[in-house]
């Protein structure tokens, strides 16, 4: 073995075995989290039903009184009540969650969720992401991120003669021993999934990166003054004025943010890639005038932000339909899978070198 070799040998042995366990937890939460909305939909669902039958919404019956109950809390609505549903708010406050069920047309609030963090799909979000640890917990997983990727490149080399063979099924996987079968069971499964692995760990570590950065950056923003800002004095008219001047624009998200008089109208345009996610196109308005101060369209928006619309999508697979989810749901497992067969060849391998040492 060459000292290259053994080089890389070293950096995919200790790089998978010291991400393993990590990898076999985000598998399977993120195995679990493609079916992230139907999650969330089974959750909330006994707390929907309301006495609407014409399917009317008007946000303002309810939004200023939730507003004044709730203060410093940012409000966000993410989809439009059908008949006879509950209009559906979530207020977030730095890490806590509440949802807020209330008739679309009275406004009174029928139901109150005061930790939704307590939810099956936001505890499964906060350990992929947090393992339940804040930043410390953010920071691990973006570096965990990185050192699958070395793993990865490392593989690659080790195993870059197998790589045709494996593609034209000419490497069988072995029974022989225990060792063998989970040494050629991980050679294969990691040669016909090095693309779609790669895939998640590039998307992984953006959107790792990207929630680190939000974390960190608040405690720089306190400092400035906070002055107050004047209050949003109607969502309703806001709302209208999107479906009227952009009827292309699926509206996915309407968020208010706290103390900052701006209301953010976020959605996918119908002649949008798949891909580009429900939230893609965002639109800025003032709370008070009403007037548009920002808008930006995927289409021709800048590379990086074009990314980071897609790197959530194309690493939660809720793009398309319930094919695609099963699909990517079944492939999410696959590092962990990894993660268990080089678990096992490093045991075999440690017993064999204890044997002979022993000899």
């Amino acid at each position: 073995m060459s000292r290259k070799h053994k080089m890389y040998f070293f950096v995919h042995h200790w790089c998978g075995l010291l991400v393993g366990l990590f990898l076999l937890l985000m598998s399977i939460t993120g195995a679990t989290l493609v079916f992230s909305d139907e999650l969330n939909h089974r959750e909330i669902k006994p707390f929907l039903a309301v006495d609407n039958p014409s399917g009317e919404v008007h946000i303002d019956a309810s939004f200023k009184d939730i507003q004044q109950q709730y203060p410093g809390w940012e409000l966000r609505i993410y989809e439009w009540p059908k008949a006879n549903e509950a209009l559906v708010y979530e207020l977030r406050k730095k890490e806590d969650r509440m949802r807020l069920f209330v008739h679309p047309v009275t406004g009174a609030i029928t139901h109150v969720v005061k930790d939704a963090n307590n939810s099956l799909q936001r505890r499964l979000l906060l350990m992929h992401y947090t393992l339940f640890s804040g930043t410390t917990g953010k920071i691990i997983i973006c570096v965990v991120s990185v050192v699958f990727f070395l793993s990865l490149l490392s593989g690659l080399f080790l195993y870059r003669r197998s790589i045709l063979k494996v593609l034209s099924f000419k490497t069988k996987i072995h029974s022989q021993t225990p060792r063998a079968f989970f040494s050629s069971l991980h050679r294969v499964i990691g040669v016909w999934s090095l693309l779609w692995n790669l895939l998640i760990v590039v998307t992984g570590f953006s959107l790792s990166y990207n929630i680190v950065m939000n974390a960190i950056k608040p405690v720089a923003k306190k400092t400035a003054s906070a002055k107050k800002t004047a209050s949003v004095t109607s969502l309703d008219t806001i709302v209208n004025n999107v479906h009227a001047t952009y009827p292309e624009l699926d509206v996915h998200m309407i968020r208010v943010p706290a103390n900052a008089g701006t209301v953010v109208v976020r959605g996918s345009m119908k002649n949008d890639p798949s891909f580009s996610g429900e939230y893609a196109n965002t639109l800025q308005y003032n709370g008070q005038s009403f007037m548009l101060e920002k808008k930006q369209w995927f289409k021709s928006a800048a590379f990086g932000d074009k990314w980071t619309s897609i790197i959530g999508p194309l690493h939660f697979g809720n793009y398309g339909g319930i094919l695609l989810k099963v699909f990517y749901a079944l492939m999410g497992l696959i590092p962990g899978l990894l993660a268990v067969s080089g678990f096992v060849i490093w045991r075999y391998r440690k017993r064999k070198v204890h044997s002979v040492s022993l000899a």
